[in-house]
């Protein structure tokens, strides 16, 4: 997950669904301290990860679900051929019936491919 857009849908979320006893400003901020601190012990080595965040934090697949929500909406909605009423998600996996060719559906996976840059 790229940092700056996995805040900026985070932001996004805040303001579609509005709470005035929701500490929106510090809850961003403490996103981006644990973003920008990500570390992690490999080996009795400790490293900094740079990019996207540990999956063994307990809120990263809430923040990843919330990252890919365009990212579903786009590929049920908008692309010519659509995957049959059954298109599932589960953190980054994708599970869909196609109802076209295979020459269909690697186009299709090219434009999925090319909805959030970050991802493929």
């Amino acid at each position: 997950m790229n940092i700056d857009r996995t805040i900026k849908v985070v932001e996004e979320t805040f303001n579609l669904n509005p709470d005035p006893k929701r500490p929106d400003c510090e809850l961003v901020k403490l996103l981006k301290l644990i973003m920008k601190n990500n570390d992690f012990t490999f080996n009795n080595n400790v490293f900094l990860q740079i990019w996207g965040m540990a999956m063994g934090k307990s809120f990263v697949p809430n923040l990843a679900n919330l990252y890919l929500i365009e990212f579903d909406d786009k590929a049920m909605n908008g692309y010519p051929m659509k995957p049959l009423n059954l298109f599932f998600r589960f953190l980054d996996d994708v599970f869909f019936i196609w109802p076209g060719s295979v020459e269909e559906l690697k186009a299709f996976e090219t434009y999925l491919n090319g909805l959030i840059p970050d991802i493929n």
